[in-house]
């Protein structure tokens, strides 16, 4: 059966949880801890504060420990997810999806009980998991004799149009809400970039004689890296 019952001085995971990058960009939880044999570590939507709750205590009862002592990630509501690992040497996770909020649970077994132990809102239990977002935008020649002519029509400026770019958008798991647009220095309106323009090179024109400029809406969750 598992409990979940208040952290205390001997069990609980503490507030130094960090985030590790690798020059390959891949991100590490890392943390320390007292007392425990296991740790479960819970995902959420990027930004979305992480409570346990009597409520879902018993929702992971109703699933059966088959299922949540697997070591298999598992869905346990709309955007959150879960998975129990026995502690093994450093305290470290490596972070399958960002952007996304996660936190990190002391567990222990006692008896017949596998018990949770549920920090209070003053521990720094959790962190947010940013994504960085490497965007290319390079001047593209002309390559088709009218291609420009068919941008003027769409794109209504005094100068007219002068160049167009090549702007690569990287393959971004998860992107669901259009948090990244397009915009150019001097004008308010952004243009939002979709999930069907991930993943390619997408043909954007140039504005007043300024190349576009990829951007966030949420600069927490989605850094944008320009390279060159």
């Amino acid at each position: 059966m598992i409990k979940l019952i208040q952290f205390d001085a001997q069990h609980y995971a503490t507030n130094l949880i960090q985030t590790i990058r690798t020059p390959q960009d891949e991100a590490w939880l890392k943390w320390e801890s007292v007392g425990a044999s296991h740790f479960m570590i819970v995902r959420d939507e990027f930004g979305v504060r992480i409570k346990l709750t009597d409520e879902f205590i018993e929702s992971l009862n109703g699933i059966g420990e088959a299922r949540v002592f697997s070591g298999d990630e598992l869905q346990v509501g709309a955007g959150k997810h879960l998975i129990i690992l026995p502690r093994s040497g450093i305290n470290s996770y490596a972070v399958p999806v960002k952007p996304a909020q996660y936190a990190v649970f002391a567990c222990s077994n006692d008896g017949d009980e596998f018990v949770i132990y549920n920090p209070t809102a003053a521990c720094f239990y959790q962190c947010s998991v940013s994504a960085d977002v490497r965007v290319s935008v390079k001047k593209a020649p002309v390559l088709e004799k009218g291609f420009l002519e068919k941008i003027k029509s769409l794109v209504k400026t005094d100068e007219g149009v002068r160049n167009y770019y090549n702007v690569k958008l990287p393959e971004i798991p998860n992107y669901k809400i259009e948090l990244l647009c397009y915009g150019y220095d001097g004008c308010d309106y952004k243009f939002p970039i979709t999930s069907m323009m991930l993943n390619k090179t997408v043909i954007i024109p140039e504005r007043d004689g300024k190349k576009p400029r990829v951007e966030c809406f949420d600069s927490t969750a989605y850094k944008i890296v320009m390279e060159s």
